[in-house]
């Protein structure tokens, strides 16, 4: 048997291969059935892509935000409907549990941003990278400041998902206080959306 750093040399490339080479697939899942071979699998990805895990901030701010972010997923599940069920979902459990990793987070985040240029855009920009999708959210009157938050969620998504140079970056990785900035742009990217998708489909840009 292959160790897990071994493994995963493997895995990342061979799974990026695979996605750009299909046109549905989005999301591919790794499954470990032993449970210690899971959590070396989970540790040695980690280690390989870079990531840093940043302590969920603690205390009454981070818990009113994460409460707020958890109510405006759930509205924002039931206007979406079946479209945006899987984001929502995510959103929902990841925010919820004190267990939750940063690098969950923001991958989430980042999903979470798509869906929503993709949704305002109709998807008539399918296929632009996503700093570009939330630039043309200004033909559709999205104001800068929106655009902004969303930006701020789609790198902290992509500083969670790739790996990274590090070695001459200040500071060298996100930290507590960057999280809760992430808490901060979600609830407000929510509270856009789902405000928009409340009024008449008119009303949107």
């Amino acid at each position: 048997m292959l160790s897990p750093e071994e493994d995963i040399k493997a895995l990342p490339g061979s799974a990026q291969k695979y996605m750009n080479r299909s046109q549905t697939l989005k999301r591919i899942v790794f499954v470990e059935i032993n449970r210690e071979r899971a959590r070396q699998l989970d540790k040695a990805m980690n280690d390989a892509l870079g990531r840093v895990k940043v302590v969920m901030p603690k205390g009454a701010l981070s818990e009113q935000l994460r409460k707020e972010i958890a109510e405006k997923a759930e509205a924002a599940a039931a206007l979406a409907g079946t479209k945006g069920h899987e984001v929502f979902s995510d959103l929902r459990r990841l925010i919820g549990s004190g267990q939750s990793r940063s690098f969950e987070i923001g991958i989430v985040s980042r999903r979470l941003v798509e869906f929503v240029a993709d949704d305002l855009l109709r998807k008539s920009k399918k296929g632009f990278d996503l700093c570009r999708k939330i630039d043309d959210l200004s033909e559709r009157g999205v104001a800068d400041w929106v655009r902004s938050y969303m930006h701020v969620l789609r790198i902290l998504g992509n500083e969670s998902a790739h790996e990274q140079d590090r070695g001459d970056r200040v500071p060298a990785n996100i930290e507590e206080d960057d999280l809760t900035l992430c808490f901060f742009c979600l609830q407000r990217v929510l509270d856009f959306w789902v405000t928009l998708n409340g009024a008449s489909d008119a009303a949107r840009p």
